[in-house]
C-alpha cells in the first residue's frame, strides 16, 4: 500500500531522472576523452566539474540548514522531540565541516592527523580507519566478490539502513525526525545497491573492473539533494 500510493509521483520521477544523469556523469569521468573526467591526481575536486559538484554538495546542506530554522517552530512541534530536532541540525553542519576539510590540508602536518587521515585533513571519512579490510577476498578468489569488505563500507551500509528503515521501526518513533521519510525507503537504500549493481555488472559483463556504477562525489551529491527533498516532505507535512 505504501509503495502504491507513492509509485512514480514527480519527486520519484525527478529522483530517478537525477539518478540517471548522475550515473552517466559518473562512468563518463574515467574517461580521458569524457566531460566529467576524474583526474586521478586532483587534490581536493578543484578542477573542471568537480569543483562544480562540491559547490552544488554545499549548497544542498546550507539549504538544508537554512530550512530548517526557517521552519524551526514547525519542525520542533513536528519532531516532538529536541534530540531528534538537535540531530537532524547536526548532520548537515558535519557534514559540511566533512566537505570542507580540504581547507586544512597539511595544516596539522607532523601531527596525529599523518597517522589517522590518509590525505592529512581533519575530517572522518578519508580516515585509515575506514580503509581497514573486515574481508580480504583473496582466499576465495573472484569467482566469490571482487572487493575487499572494509569497515568504512560496513559502516556507511548499516548507517544508509537506519537512515532507510528507522521510521518502520516502533521503538524508534520518538526519533523519526532523523529518518527518511518511509516513501523514500528505496532512495535511502542507493548506496546498497550501488554496490550490489556494481558487482553484477562486473561478474555478468565484465566491466567498470573496481569501480562502481555511482562515484564517490556523484552518490554523495545524490544523498545531499534527498537529505533536502526529505526535509521538504516533513515541512509540507506539517503544514497540511
Amino acid at each position: 500500500m505504501l509503495f502504491k500510493k507513492h509509485l512514480f509521483d514527480k519527486i520519484d520521477f525527478y529522483l530517478i531522472s537525477i539518478l540517471t544523469v548522475l550515473i552517466v556523469a559518473s562512468l563518463n569521468s574515467f574517461s580521458q576523452e569524457g566531460l566529467w573526467f576524474l583526474r586521478e591526481n586532483r587534490i581536493h575536486e578543484t578542477h573542471g566539474l568537480f569543483s562544480l559538484i562540491e559547490f552544488i554538495q554545499l549548497v544542498l546542506l546550507f539549504l538544508n540548514i537554512f530550512l530548517i530554522f526557517k521552519n524551526r517552530k514547525l519542525l520542533i512541534k513536528y519532531s516532538n522531540n529536541l534530540i531528534a530536532f538537535a540531530i537532524r541540525i547536526f548532520i548537515p553542519i558535519f557534514l559540511i565541516f566533512e566537505e570542507t576539510s580540504f581547507f586544512f590540508k597539511d595544516f596539522f602536518n607532523k601531527s596525529f592527523l599523518e597517522i589517522w587521515n590518509g590525505q592529512t585533513e581533519f575530517n572522518i571519512h578519508n580516515s585509515f580507519l575506514f580503509s581497514l579490510k573486515l574481508f580480504n577476498n583473496n582466499q576465495y578468489g573472484d569467482n566469490f566478490w571482487p572487493d575487499d569488505i572494509t569497515l568504512g563500507l560496513v559502516i556507511y551500509s548499516l548507517i544508509f539502513i537506519v537512515f532507510s528503515f528507522g521510521g518502520f521501526l516502533p521503538y524508534l518513533k520518538k526519533f523519526s525526525f532523523i529518518f527518511f521519510e518511509k516513501r523514500f525507503l528505496l532512495f535511502g537504500l542507493i548506496y546498497i545497491f550501488n554496490i550490489i549493481f556494481s558487482f553484477a555488472m562486473r561478474k555478468i559483463f565484465g566491466i567498470l573492473e573496481y569501480r562502481y556504477l555511482l562515484d564517490g562525489e556523484f552518490i554523495e551529491l545524490f544523498y545531499y539533494q534527498l537529505l533536502l527533498l526529505d526535509l521538504r516532505q516533513k515541512i509540507i507535512k506539517r503544514k497540511i
